[in-house]
């Protein structure tokens, strides 16, 4: 995946809001210090087998994986 715009980490999904909270890594835009707790925006999207989660102006590579809960 190229463009990834960080790493998200100790993150949860909000599905009612269907937002990521989360603690960034290696922000490329360099809005973020490292392990700063953001909210993104909506997620339009998860792809590679939940590695990552797109939005609307980002990428973010997930550790762990999302994995969905039926």
């Amino acid at each position: 995946m190229e463009n990834i715009t960080g790493k998200l980490t100790n993150w949860s999904f909000d599905k009612k809001h269907n937002i990521i909270v989360g603690r960034i890594e290696h922000d490329n835009r360099g809005r973020f210090h490292d392990m700063t707790r953001i909210y993104t925006s909506n997620i339009k999207e998860f792809v590679e087998d939940g590695r990552y989660a797109i939005t609307l102006n980002s990428i973010y590579e997930l550790d762990p994986p999302f994995v969905e809960k039926e």
